[in-house]
């Protein structure tokens, strides 16, 4: 599973009248290794209760159960456990505290975010219609565009009643969440002409462009990385990932992210 897997998985929890939805530490233990991290500190999610019942792991049965709880004494610790009437040799199944661990995604926390990322006065309330939170306004050719997150069918920003599936403008781009603003932004300038009829279509042209920027990142930091292996044949790839994370040509990309690609 990849990064951009997990947000198009998150993004179809929501629409169709949800408005937010639990996410259980199954599900996240097969996410890619940085993708709660990062969900985490974007404020895309946050931990919630502790899951009441699980898919129990004792058999390939592998039921959903409900978990007990026994609270710790004495210095002993709390203990959870799975009681299996299944079977008649299974008995007790101990549960680890992280397995009961649970995550919220919500419209609003991501309408907040989205928000931050286009650069709106955070203003995120809820709209007279259900399922629609107002997010903002964009100044386009002296018209304001009121910016609206529906829920009330596929997960789409409006903009005066044009509609952008989310789903199709928020990508991950080297381990970060981008946002397509020139989407946006056309579908803002299209939303003012009363004739216009505005269907978002994937820009192929847009997406081609990106890569070529990224490859060409790439090319700066294998030369500056060939350069310093060479002045500092002793250090680490990690050190000199560091080094060049702290440079320009970083564009803001931790060194881990240049590490794995600042070889050629």
């Amino acid at each position: 599973m990849t990064l951009q897997e997990v947000i198009v998985s998150l993004l179809q929890r929501l629409g169709h009248g949800r408005q937010s939805d639990t996410i259980s530490f199954d599900e996240v233990r097969h996410w890619p290794l940085l993708a709660l991290s990062m969900l985490l500190k974007e404020n895309l999610i946050e931990p919630t209760n502790s899951a009441k019942s699980i898919f129990c792991t004792g058999c390939p049965e592998n039921c959903f159960m409900p978990v007990h709880t026994l609270p710790g004494k004495q210095g002993n610790p709390t203990r959870h456990f799975i009681a299996c009437d299944e079977t008649d040799y299974m008995g007790k199944i101990s549960v680890r505290p992280e397995q009961l661990q649970q995550w919220q995604i919500s419209d609003k926390k991501l309408a907040v975010w989205l928000a931050k990322k286009l650069g709106l006065r955070n203003l995120t309330a809820s709209s007279k219609v259900p399922g629609e939170l107002q997010i903002g306004s964009i100044l386009n050719d002296k018209s304001r565009c009121q910016v609206v997150l529906s829920s009330t069918d596929v997960l789409s920003l409006k903009i005066n009643q044009h509609f952008l599936p989310v789903v199709e403008v928020l990508y991950v781009e080297d381990d970060h969440l981008v946002i397509d603003q020139v989407a946006i932004d056309s579908l803002a300038r299209q939303s003012l002409s009363v004739t216009s009829k505005f269907e978002y279509q994937p820009s192929t042209v847009r997406r081609e462009a990106r890569k070529l920027d990224t490859q060409s990142m790439y090319a700066e930091w294998q030369k500056v990385y060939r350069q310093l292996n060479r002045e500092n044949p002793s250090k680490s790839d990690t050190w000199i990932a560091k080094k060049i994370s702290k440079m320009k040509i970083a564009q803001g990309r931790n060194s881990e992210t240049i590490r794995k690609n600042m070889k050629s």
